[in-house]
């Protein structure tokens, strides 16, 4: 509503010309379902070096950690293993978080006695932030990912394992590791606190229902009919969500949306068949690919999946 009224002033009072505005654009996350049922191996370009990735979800409590937390990264081994039951080496071997190495994904280095792996964790890592920032179904960030190398063939001559062979091929393994496992898709959701008398709850209850929300409190106030309703409402449903409610309710109720959290869409973005959710998924991935440039076709795993 406040985007409607800039563009309302825009238009007549300062532009004074029409023009048109595209439709707000929601960004969306990556994620996976599952882990890996084996572990996903990319050759290099020179077909020297060869990294094999599993990738499974960290959970969303982990997550929403790493997001809120100021004191995670500074006390991550420590943290994983109490509060979140990791495994000691696994907490301690932790290369770095992305995007911008504080996102909410991360890279383990699960490797034993593998020659050389030292030397190529930089590039790994510049290819795991490339792969956390665009993700391979939309090239939206990832979120919630957990990325485990648990083995690797690297070339004797440093010169067959430098950047230009282990980063395009770091990335290349994440995107099969993620398209192995059960893709999704995230989406963000609003915290909606409305407002309103009573006669118009249960109207705020059907609105709510329609835009794929749901109304977690209603609280009433003692000494008069207002009452105070908690909702959570998908961000992609709540454009028009303040306009339908003040028509529907005749300007007796006021909502006022903040951010609240992120939550995995139910169904597979590469599938384009099934139920109707699994299919407006896969719209919605089309859709975001379309807008960006991409082919509309979702990619498949097999295309950066090498065999053995």
């Amino acid at each position: 509503m406040h985007v409607g009224v800039c563009l309302r002033d825009l238009r007549r009072e300062y532009f004074q010309l029409p023009f048109e505005a595209s439709k707000p654009n929601v960004t969306y996350r990556e994620t996976v379902a599952a882990k890996t049922e084996t572990p996903v191996l990319t050759k290099s370009a020179n077909k020297h070096n060869r990294l094999y990735v599993v990738a499974e979800p960290l959970g969303d409590e982990l997550s929403n950690a790493i997001d809120e937390r100021s004191d995670f990264l500074a006390t991550r081994a420590k943290t994983l293993v109490s509060e979140f039951s990791w495994e000691k080496n696994d907490a301690q071997r932790v290369c770095c978080f992305g995007p911008d190495y504080k996102g909410a994904n991360c890279w383990v280095n699960q490797t034993t006695q593998v020659q050389y792996v030292q030397e190529i964790s930089p590039h790994i890592v510049a290819g795991f932030q490339w792969a956390s920032q665009q993700g391979p179904m939309c090239e939206e960030p990832m979120r919630g990912v957990r990325f485990n190398l648990v083995d690797c063939t690297l070339h004797s001559d440093a010169i067959h394992r430098g950047s230009g062979q282990i980063l395009p091929a770091a990335r290349k393994v994440m995107y099969g590791a993620v398209l192995s496992s059960e893709p999704r898709l995230v989406e963000p959701f609003y915290r909606v606190d409305i407002s309103c008398h009573q006669e118009v709850v249960s109207t705020i209850h059907r609105i709510v229902t329609t835009k794929r929300g749901a109304v977690l409190d209603e609280r009433h106030q003692p000494l008069d009919t207002m009452v105070d309703v908690v909702a959570e409402l998908p961000v992609a449903e709540s454009f028009g969500f303040a306009t339908l409610l003040a028509a529907e309710t005749s300007g007796k109720a006021l909502a006022q949306c903040t951010f609240s959290h992120w939550q995995t869409m139910d169904g597979d973005p590469l599938c384009s068949r099934g139920s109707a959710s699994a299919v407006k998924i896969n719209v919605i991935a089309k859709r975001i690919r379309k807008r960006k440039g991409l082919s509309e076709e979702v990619p498949a795993a097999k295309n950066y999946v090498d065999k053995l």
